[in-house]
């Protein structure tokens, strides 16, 4: 009997000190208030920062920063879990964010700003820029600075007014923020060519090809949308698992405060699918050529021209020979072409 006390005992003592460090983690990245964040004239209360370092989104070799502003704390080890900066379709740093501010700054000190609030529900804002941005300190162990909406652009930016971000919502903040960086991601590694490597003419050889096959071939047919069995089999096709269909009912059922079905789970995927269809068909590579490069066997660099959202852009992309099949290991910002 005394046995079972002292181990009901050491129970209770390991549950106090669990929660005492929760509390303190949390505490950690809290404050009184960071700001308010309103959109759509809805308000909510920023209270909790985190702050990590990783690849710049135009350039993989330049360190960036990251931060989340967020309404309620993450997770004690939700940033050490992480297995990504912002890498798109996994668990990132970004993907954490359920309601408040992600803000990405560049190495050349511009930003990327995504909005989630309850006003939006499934949707989020984004904008870009470097207006509403001072930064007093950049890395490597900390960031600090202040970030705020502005009211008219060019007139009153950073004053913390209502801002449009889109021509239908709104939005307004004014954050002071002064975070540890907690934890670094590696950049990519800076590819350069070896001195024996050879020039490419027009059309690149096979990297040009290959980059053609994979980047400029049409978007895949959707299935018929409200035929979720056919939405099931398509996306399964495209790489989705079993465990990542169990994640989005599991996300879906924590936003509605209800069991979201298999079937819901999958009918809201169908309507993202669309949304994402339409815009990558504004955002399609077409008319692609290859109008030149470099080859040394393992990486070629190649310079390469199309046509997006109905103007001409051009990029350099770094292609890597993988056993016997070149792949798209990075590709550059595009730019209009001189």
């Amino acid at each position: 009997m005394r046995g079972e006390a002292r181990k009901l005992i050491e129970s209770v003592a390991c549950l106090v000190a669990s929660l005492w460090i929760a509390d303190a983690v949390a505490a950690t990245h809290a404050s009184p208030t960071l700001g308010q964040l309103v959109v759509d004239g809805k308000s909510i209360t920023l209270r909790f920062m985190y702050a990590v370092g990783g690849p710049d989104s135009f350039d993989g070799t330049k360190q960036g920063y990251l931060i989340l502003f967020t309404e309620k704390p993450l997770p004690s080890d939700a940033i050490k879990n992480a297995e990504s900066y912002d890498a798109l379709g996994g668990k990132s740093v970004r993907s954490l964010l359920e309601s408040g501010l992600a803000l990405q700054i560049g190495a050349d000190k511009n930003y990327h700003l995504t909005i989630r609030h309850p006003a939006l529900k499934e949707m989020e804002l984004q904008k870009s820029g470097f207006s509403g941005l001072q930064i007093a300190t950049l890395g490597p162990d900390k960031v600090a600075g202040t970030l705020a909406s502005s009211s008219e652009m060019g007139k009153k930016e950073s004053d913390g007014g209502t801002e449009e971000i889109t021509p239908s919502h709104k939005a307004q903040f004014k954050v002071r923020f002064d975070a540890p960086v907690e934890r670094s991601f590696p950049l990519e590694q800076k590819i350069e060519l070896a001195a024996n490597a050879k020039k490419l003419r027009a059309g690149g050889g096979e990297p040009g090809k290959a980059w053609l096959d994979k980047e400029c071939k049409p978007a895949p047919k959707l299935p018929d949308l409200k035929d979720t069995k056919a939405v099931e089999k398509y996306l399964f096709a495209q790489g989705m698992t079993e465990k990542d269909l169990q994640e989005q009912m599991e996300q879906l059922s924590k936003r509605d405060g209800r069991k979201v079905t298999r079937e819901e789970a999958i009918k809201n995927m169908g309507e993202m699918l669309k949304a994402m269809a339409d815009l990558g068909s504004a955002m399609a590579l077409k008319d692609c050529k290859v109008l030149g490069g470099a080859n040394d066997g393992k990486f070629a660099i190649l310079q390469v021209e199309a046509t997006m959202a109905g103007g001409r852009v051009t990029t350099d992309v770094t292609m890597e020979k993988q056993g016997s099949a070149w792949t798209v290991k990075k590709t550059g910002a595009w730019r209009s072409p001189k």
